[in-house]
């Protein structure tokens, strides 16, 4: 195989390329240079086709299993489309873009702070930039107080409709120990987080358990926060079809097709994809009515 062929079988709809995904990761330097430039057509609108965005989504994660920090500053500004983002990423926006960002990160904070601090990306987008920047203090990679600044910044913007990104902040101040943010963390669960999103008793749990020195944390262990390892072990379990047009609906839960076309790349490990049918009944998809409240 070579990257010519891998990157036309990674674009093919309505099938996991495991042998072309391994191929490409295994083999990146020789594919580097044509996935950074497929990530920039796609993300500056040059090309549009499925087949271009189906192929983008198996590179990225392809290659921040391979440690492409080359790919840190396209995949920032593709976050930065909210809309783009999710189109290319689908479930992979709450499941694995924390990982595929501290993988490839090159040691420059401008394009992390860009997403995390951004108003108008989506808001899962900004939610996994503030945890990977958390994961990245951690381990060394980020000046704590540049980290400890950002947050600040966030906090001032936070609307009450954005309880996945304040659910990250408080969840940052946790694993960070900061305590001087602990007391605004706290608050959030009575302003921002409903209950059935997180509860104060299990943001304490994490405080106590981070405090103890509990491994893996807890909190970077639940957001997938380390950098991803292997494409393929993250992948094969998703569910990757292309919907029929004469398909009847599915309920909620039990199909994890992508309900649009180009977006086929959905997580079965969940209990309701965003994309799913909401099982209130209300005819939206998930994303647009109950998972936001």
């Amino acid at each position: 195989m070579d990257a010519k062929t891998a990157i036309a079988e990674l674009g093919q709809p309505g099938r996991f390329p495991r042998e072309a995904l391994a191929w490409t990761q295994a083999n990146w330097p020789a594919v580097s240079a044509d996935a950074v430039a497929l990530c920039t057509a796609v993300t500056e609108g040059r090309d549009e086709s499925p087949e271009a965005e189906n192929a983008l989504f198996f590179l990225l994660h392809a290659g921040a299993a391979a440690r492409a920090t080359e790919l840190h500053a396209p995949l920032c500004n593709l976050l930065l489309d909210p809309e783009l983002a999710e189109q290319i990423l689908n479930d992979g926006l709450t499941e694995h873009v924390s990982a595929l960002l501290t993988a490839t990160f090159d040691g420059d904070a401008a394009p992390l702070l860009s997403v995390a601090e951004s108003t108008s990306a989506d808001m899962f987008a900004c939610a996994g930039a503030l945890t990977a920047m958390a994961w990245l203090a951690a381990e060394g990679h980020l000046p704590r107080d540049l980290v400890v600044a950002m947050l600040r910044r966030v906090h001032e913007t936070l609307i009450p409709e954005e309880d996945a990104l304040a659910l990250s902040w408080a969840e940052a101040v946790a694993a960070l120990q900061i305590t001087e943010l602990e007391g605004d963390a706290r608050d959030l669960f009575a302003t921002h987080i409903p209950r059935g999103v997180a509860t104060l008793k299990e943001f304490l749990e994490d405080v106590s358990a981070v405090r103890r020195g509990v491994t893996p944390n807890p909190i970077f262990d639940r957001a997938n926060a380390a950098p991803l390892e292997d494409a393929v072990a993250a992948l094969e379990t998703w569910r990757f079809e292309v919907p029929s047009e004469d398909a009847g609906p599915e309920p909620a839960g039990e199909g994890w097709i992508a309900r649009d076309v180009g977006e086929p790349w959905m997580n079965p490990t969940r209990h309701v994809g965003r994309n799913d049918p909401c099982p209130c009944g209300s005819g939206k998809k998930y994303k647009k009515c109950c998972l936001p409240a």
